[in-house]
């Protein structure tokens, strides 16, 4: 309640700023209530669009599974500002999961240079099993890749 009151006060003065918008929508996903922050997303892309905004928004997308959309706004997210390693990041992993393996390491590969001296050991571990498996997508493509993961899951 406090950040929508936060919100409205700002919109009322004239000041139209995306950090509001983007805050309030976290809230609310946290809160499972994406429908409302998509809503508060729609409306700070129209007023105020920056960069981390139009990332909290791809990244909504992925997970409504918009993915067409969520790419839109993810490369426009770090178009709009270069220095943001999110959008980088979750572009990668969409574009895995896409199938568009070349384009995933290119992301990725960005994101562990704007988070350079930044990621933890697991952060580096993480990232570093992202990239094999996408190298691994790109020799066997991904429906391959997904059957032995699912098979893999399924004997567990």
């Amino acid at each position: 309640k406090l950040y929508r009151e936060s919100l409205q006060q700002c919109i009322l003065a004239g000041k139209t700023f995306s950090p509001p918008y983007t805050r309030l929508a976290k809230v609310l996903m946290r809160m499972k209530m994406e429908s409302e922050a998509k809503k508060v997303l729609q409306e700070g892309v129209r007023r105020a669009p920056d960069g981390n905004l139009l990332t909290t928004y791809g990244e909504l997308l992925v997970h409504e599974r918009e993915y067409n959309n969520a790419e839109v706004f993810l490369t426009r997210a770090s178009q709009m500002d270069p220095s943001l390693p999110d959008p980088h990041y979750i572009l990668g992993r969409l574009l895995t999961q896409l199938g568009q393996t070349a384009k995933a390491q290119q992301e990725l590969k960005t994101y562990r240079e704007l988070k350079a001296g930044q990621l933890s050991a697991w952060e580096e571990r993480h990232l570093f099993q992202a990239l094999q498996f996408d190298k691994y997508l790109a020799m066997t493509g991904p429906a391959k890749a997904d059957t032995r993961s699912s098979v893999k899951n399924s004997s567990q």
